[in-house]
């Protein structure tokens, strides 16, 4: 009896040994950084479904800088023919970021475009890959507080130093990992974001669209007095400076034709419902009459130019709004169609 349950416990002892092996190698296998100068302010989350080429990101901040935020990205393979990242030549990651918006039973996804820079190539860790961290700026951590994830592109550049190219067309996101900075958004403190602070035009709006159809007389009351005048054979050319941007205004037969707006304010751009969302741009005081308005998008001289066409039955023309192709209202500009 004694020797069966000496041998009841030794097996007990080796299950138990056994187990503690498994818990303790499981608890090695998390990852972890090994860099004293870094910080997580997260864990790490696994990005794609994709268990042979797997990427994992986490919230970080080096010790030397707390007021940036550093982007980690882990990359390893469990297939042997993928290849990892290419650490050589990466220089940035472009990451897509996206607010659900609702309103009048309408729903549509408002997008910012960020651009991270590689800040250090090789973290030590006990991944079995490689981790890459990318420097998020404190003003775009604040813009991306509460966003989705929408993707991710590596970019790397040639030997040559000349050309950039796409590493990754792509790197899917699994759901979990979409909410990963609204998840977290309590990890980022600081207050300051990129965008101008525009609320106090909400009620008292720069004045644009009024200006349409306007004898010189009547913009020169409204703008002050031109700092430069261009006559051509159409007509003249006027340049304005307001403390709010600047104008460039065509006439023909003293009426103005074209009016091109270019804010100093970084005003965010918010797609197709840009004005009716109280933007600090004037859409009402022309007598233009009713209009109809449409989202557009292309690419002119190599640079994308996303934004809203507001066409006027009354007085026949158009309202263009660009963005910058990531975040910020480049210029206004109305004509005639």
């Amino acid at each position: 009896m004694t020797d069966k349950n000496n041998r009841s416990t030794r097996l007990f002892l080796i299950l138990t040994i056994l187990l503690l092996g498994q818990f303790i190698k499981g608890r090695s296998q998390q990852l972890a950084i090994r860099d004293p100068n870094y910080v997580l302010l997260t864990p790490f989350a696994f990005m794609s479904p994709d268990k042979a080429n797997v990427f994992q990101i986490a919230l970080a901040q080096t010790k030397s800088d707390k007021d940036n935020y550093i982007l980690l990205l882990e990359n390893h393979v469990n297939d042997f023919s993928i290849d990892l990242v290419d650490t050589a030549h990466i220089v940035d990651i472009t990451m897509r970021a996206y607010f659900l918006k609702s309103k009048n039973g309408s729903t549509w996804m408002e997008e910012q475009l960020f651009t991270l820079p590689v800040f250090k190539k090789s973290i030590n860790s006990n991944s079995k890959g490689i981790v890459i961290a990318f420097k998020i700026a404190n003003t775009d951590a604040v813009d991306l507080k509460g966003q989705k994830i929408g993707e991710f592109v590596l970019h790397s550049i040639d030997n040559s130093g000349k050309y950039r190219t796409e590493t990754k067309s792509q790197v899917l996101i699994k759901d979990p990992t979409k909410n990963f900075f609204v998840t977290y958004s309590s990890k980022i403190i600081s207050k300051k974001g990129s965008f101008d602070d525009i609320s106090k035009f909400k009620s008292n709006k720069i004045v644009f669209y009024s200006l349409f159809t306007k004898d010189i007389d009547k913009i020169n009351e409204r703008l002050g007095s031109p700092f430069k005048t261009e006559q051509t054979k159409l007509g003249t050319i006027n340049y304005y400076v307001t403390e709010y941007g600047q104008y460039m205004i065509e006439f023909k037969e003293n009426k103005s034709v074209k009016i091109e707006f270019t804010p100093k304010l970084k005003i965010k751009y918010l797609g197709r419902l840009f004005v009716s969302d109280s933007y600090p741009i004037e859409i009402t005081g022309c007598n233009c009459g009713e209009y109809s308005s449409k989202e557009t998008s292309g690419t002119f001289n190599d640079k994308r130019n996303d934004g809203v066409i507001y066409t006027f039955r009354k007085s026949s023309h158009r309202i263009n709004f660009y963005n910058d192709g990531i975040k910020y209202l480049e210029k206004v500009v109305a004509e005639e169609y």
